[in-house]
């Protein structure tokens, strides 16, 4: 029971993580200058369909998985989620949500690593699916906040 306790706690983290990125990319896009900065905007229009990707195959994969508890995912969930939007001003920039977005990332690759890890001993293929999934969507999108952040950065010099 310890080893679902801890993938309950993986999950609803990588969740929440994944719920605040989307609610990040909805804030910034009104932000953002959609015909003048085309790249930023489609970056967060694809920050919040991946998160709505993330979310539906979390859902499954709880639906399918005989020991998962949506309700602990979904409560941890919720905390991380609380956590990190927390840290977002209300008059927050272009570049404070980016900045923001960029160490969401960073804490996706962290919390993905640690559940891979986590489950490395196990058999559940369920579970190495969606981790496969989530870390393929995770690279490419780091890369991209990580460039957009940079460009905002001397836009502002």
């Amino acid at each position: 029971m310890a080893d679902l306790a801890e993938l309950h706690q993986h999950l609803g983290g990588l969740l929440g993580l994944t719920l605040a990125t989307a609610q990040l990319a909805r804030k910034a896009v009104t932000l953002v200058d959609q015909e003048n900065e085309r790249e930023l905007f489609l970056l967060l229009q694809q920050l919040d369909g991946a998160a709505v990707q993330v979310e539906r195959r979390c859902q499954m994969l709880v639906a399918r998985h005989a020991g998962l508890r949506a309700g602990r995912i979904t409560a941890r969930s919720r905390q991380m989620r609380a956590s990190i939007m927390g840290c977002c001003r209300e008059n927050a920039t272009k570049r404070d949500l980016f900045e923001l977005l960029r160490e969401v990332a960073d804490r996706v690759r962290v919390s993905t690593a640690a559940l891979t890890v986590h489950c490395a001993s196990s058999d559940d293929r369920a579970v190495a699916l969606f981790l496969d999934f989530l870390v393929s969507i995770q690279k490419g999108h780091a890369a991209a906040i990580t460039q957009a952040c940079s460009r905002l950065g001397r836009a502002e010099r």
